[in-house]
């Protein structure tokens, strides 16, 4: 199960390691086992059956890739290929609890996991949280505390270990335009709990008039089976409009195009095979001198085949500015850039700030990151990462952004505060 991506970035690949997982994992049996829980399920799917519906719907011209068209969904969820993870729900009351095994690809030490994945892992544990809670809203903010020792320093998430995660809702209410918000927390732990290693809260927002993942459920069941809902999407989406339609699965065929590289047929990956290549590419289009090719494997991993980086040598005291790009293997919602990614690439950035402006051992004690606006993949933009004041003592404050090259749309907000780690 401890997959390490570097033979096989195939979805199903992932798939296969991952219902080995399922099956052999001490934790996630003695869950399944427990009176009171059951696994979430997003409409109609668990999540290991979501993954499977996707990779099932990669051929073109099928009602399962027509339907996925008409969702807008033209890529791989980030998160794909970086962890396992099952949720349960209680039927008690409402929280959720589960597994969660970082994979090989979070590490750049094959020891400890990228605090990026992490981040992304976080985001979607909490996303469950969310759908727990009836609300099928996109991220609009997350917070991140990783945990510390009595020595003060950052407490190492393990790599191919499973962890427990415990989410809960702290409020939900109705917007001022008629949508749903959520605000939910979590931690995340060792297996018995006795180490945490991460808190973190989130705000999720549904807007007026998306669906609730209770309505998706009963228009499911009304359908009768997947296939019949398939079908209902794909005459709607034609109905409405047809011409937007196929311009939708032109779209989907060209990203799969992209992730096919050398694979022989069209299949979805969990990483850009030969994303070297790509990379020096898009960076030869874009850098233009101002930006330096910065290899995000080193720092951040789960970035490397997912998303193309760039950043400016930083001048001490001036923000560090740099490029870019999320691939189709960053997705979140349908044809938009995962919450756990942006929050990935930003926090890099702050650290690499940090790195400048302080040179000795830090760590980030808080990060929070708010997403403005729905992020297109396969869009090159800008990242920005300052200081929100002067220096003082060992902490600093940072603020970022991620926004359009014209810098007239505002993607997301980052607030950050580093301390330097304990001698």
């Amino acid at each position: 199960a401890n997959m390490s991506h570097t033979n096989d970035f195939t979805l199903s690949a992932f798939i296969a390691a991952n219902k080995q997982w399922l099956a052999k994992d001490e934790l996630v049996k003695r869950l399944h086992s427990m009176p009171g829980l059951e696994p979430l399920r997003c409409i109609g799917n668990t999540q290991l059956e979501f993954a499977e519906f996707r990779d099932a719907s990669a051929q073109n011209g099928t009602l399962a890739f027509r339907a996925a068209a008409a969702q807008n969904d033209i890529g791989v969820h980030f998160t794909h290929g970086l962890h396992f993870m099952q949720s349960y729900v209680s039927v008690v009351d409402r929280t959720v609890t589960g597994a969660l095994h970082f994979l090989p690809s979070t590490s750049s030490d094959s020891r400890t996991v990228s605090s990026g994945a992490v981040a992304a892992a976080v985001d979607e544990i909490l996303s469950d949280m969310a759908w727990r809670l009836d609300c099928a809203g996109f991220t609009a903010s997350l917070t991140i505390q990783p945990c510390v020792d009595h020595a003060g320093n950052n407490i190492a998430v393990p790599v191919a270990k499973t962890l427990r995660y415990i989410g809960e809702a702290n409020s939900i209410q109705k917007t001022s335009k008629g949508g749903m918000k959520c605000c939910v927390f979590g931690t995340l732990s060792s297996a018995d709990g006795a180490t945490v290693y991460a808190r973190a809260s989130a705000v999720f927002v549904q807007p007026a008039g998306v669906p609730t993942p209770s309505e998706l459920e009963h228009k499911l069941k009304v359908a009768g089976s997947q296939e019949e809902a398939n079908a209902i999407y794909v005459a709607d989406a034609e109905a409405k409009d047809a011409v937007l339609q196929r311009t939708r699965e032109h779209l989907r065929l060209a990203a799969l195009e992209t992730m096919r590289a050398s694979l022989g047929a069209l299949r979805f990956v969990t990483h850009l095979p030969n994303f070297e290549t790509s990379y020096a590419q898009w960076a030869g289009e874009h850098c233009c001198g101002r930006f330096h090719a910065t290899n995000c494997a080193l720092d951040v991993p789960e970035l490397n085949g997912k998303v193309f980086m760039a950043l400016s040598e930083h001048v001490s005291g001036a923000p560090l500015l740099g490029i870019v790009k999320f691939s189709a293997c960053a997705q979140g919602p349908p044809s938009s850039a995962h919450g756990g990614s942006r929050f990935a690439v930003l926090q890099h950035a702050a650290m690499q700030l940090c790195r400048a402006e302080i040179g000795t051992p830090f760590f980030l004690d808080m990060c929070e990151v708010k997403m403005k606006a729905q992020l297109p993949l396969d869009v090159t933009i800008k990242v920005e990462v300052g200081l929100a004041r002067e220096k003082s003592g060992t902490c600093l404050m940072l603020e970022g952004r991620l926004v359009d090259l014209e810098g007239k749309v505002v993607y997301d907000i980052l607030t950050a505060t580093a301390r330097c780690a304990p001698a």
